[in-house]
């Protein structure tokens, strides 16, 4: 009983050996080197009186992504356009307009653009794009172009020969309106086609 009780106690002793020889695990560093803000729609478009929702991500110094929306200083750049509006990162759409929303995070700060349109005083003709699910680093996802010349008019659909613009290739690529996610953050999305341009806040979140 003696014997067999040694050579346990050996085996796990080299065990332990082997793996802090060879085996060492660096120690995870969690410390925020800058923020991504991203919406929870893809394409951001609220209309007076809605709301529009945000997300922040801090990267860590280990190349990870720590989701700290609830931990992060929340402002927007004009106030008579967008307004906090219950939880964090949360805003309701007061007029139309363009804004920037704000989070600051332990000294770091990013941002991501709004734009507010009145649904019922649309500027016709309207170049719009159709919505996309929410989009993770490394998706690509097909959105069209569709122009409207009168209110209650016909929708023509004009992707192929639209002109298509990212304002961030870093955040987004387009091309023929095939979106593609290249880095944590948000952007605006330029369409135009005849004389005709609109503008859309799109985001790409963390994998």
């Amino acid at each position: 009983m003696c014997v067999l009780l040694r050579i346990v106690l050996v085996a796990s002793l080299a065990v332990s050996l082997a793996c802090s020889a060879s085996n060492a695990v660096e120690p995870t560093d969690f410390t925020p080197v800058a923020l991504a803000v991203t919406s929870t729609q893809t394409v951001t478009v609220p209309i007076v009186r809605g709301l529009a929702t945000f997300r922040v991500y801090a990267t860590t110094r280990d190349g990870g992504y720590s989701d700290v929306t609830s931990s992060a200083t929340w402002t927007v750049s004009d106030p008579l356009l967008l307004q906090p509006f219950s939880a964090a990162g949360t805003f309701m759409a007061i007029n139309p307009g363009v804004a920037q929303v704000l989070a600051r995070y332990q000294g770091l700060s990013a941002s991501a653009g709004v734009i507010i349109v009145r649904a019922d005083r649309l500027p016709f003709p309207y170049l719009n794009i159709t919505s996309a699910p929410i989009m993770k680093v490394g998706d690509s996802y097909q959105v069209d172009a569709n122009l409207q010349q009168v209110q209650f008019g016909p929708v023509q659909r004009v992707t192929d020969a639209a002109t298509w613009t990212s304002d961030n290739p870093g955040v987004i690529t387009v091309e023929r309106g095939l979106v593609t996610g290249m880095g944590v953050g948000s952007t605006f999305l330029t369409v135009q086609y005849g004389g005709v341009s609109n503008s859309f806040s799109f985001s790409i979140h963390p994998r």
